[in-house]
């Protein structure tokens, strides 16, 4: 009896161990986004004094990803929100971003950031310094056509 309580208890720790595993990929991909979003928030709302609609400070709670273009080689591309700023008509204004042929129109409230190694990029010098290529922009382009209905 107790050799196949051990036996039944070994399969039960092995199979929680696996199923473990096999979530470790989202699991790892939202602690990164989990941290990207901590670095966002010190690096451009701490150190830059950024202040909410009422000239109060903005908490990590008050910084969401807005939206996930992709991780592309270790490099992620991501735009944020901050529900205590922003607001007004500033969501009907378009900033388009052009490299070669290849033009991407992004909300002003939401232009992306991209992020590697603990430090933010504009998606131009990204580009630039070899961070993405075109194939990731035309992605990148693609998952924000869909973003912006009105197009």
């Amino acid at each position: 009896m107790v050799t196949i309580m051990k036996k039944a208890v070994s399969l039960i720790l092995g199979l929680c161990l696996l199923g473990g595993c096999l979530s470790c990929s989202s699991a790892s991909e939202d602690e990164m986004l989990e941290n990207i979003r901590s670095d966002y928030y010190e690096q451009k709302v701490v150190q830059t004094g950024r202040l909410n609609n009422e000239g109060g400070e903005i908490s990590l709670d008050d910084v969401d990803v807005y939206a996930f273009y992709g991780s592309y080689r270790g490099t992620y591309v991501l735009s944020f929100s901050i529900s205590a700023v922003g607001g007004g008509d500033a969501w009907l204004a378009l900033s388009i971003f052009e490299v070669d042929d290849l033009e991407i129109d992004f909300n002003v409230e939401w232009l992306p950031d991209v992020w590697k190694d603990s430090t933010f990029y504009s998606l131009e010098e990204a580009y630039d310094n070899g961070l993405l290529t075109m194939n990731d922009l035309i992605k990148i382009k693609d998952i924000e056509s869909e973003l912006l209905p009105y197009r």
